[in-house]
């Protein structure tokens, strides 16, 4: 069974992620990434997929992606063909 973690994206929607689950990139929960030439970083925080809440038109209901806080806080889904440009900070 994974492990879950239910994370609050706004005051009316929570999810729930696996802290286990690697992306498809590599990325596993509390990596610290930011994309290429960017400053700030985000942290991992697991792989699940969009609640239906979310519009996401160029994301298949169901494809598990990729979730990350900010620094600032906020979380947020990373979409597949960003992923692929994101690196992992040290």
């Amino acid at each position: 069974m994974p492990k879950m973690e239910e994370i609050i994206l706004d005051d009316e929607l929570t999810l729930e992620v696996d802290t286990e689950a690697s992306s498809p990139c590599g990325f596993q929960a509390g990596d610290q990434v930011k994309p290429e030439g960017a400053e700030k970083t985000a942290t991992v925080v697991g792989m699940a997929p969009a609640p239906d809440s979310i519009r996401a038109d160029c994301i298949d209901r169901g494809t598990s992606l990729l979730w990350v806080r900010s620094d600032e806080g906020q979380v947020c889904f990373v979409p597949p063909d960003v992923e692929a440009h994101l690196i992992k900070v040290d």
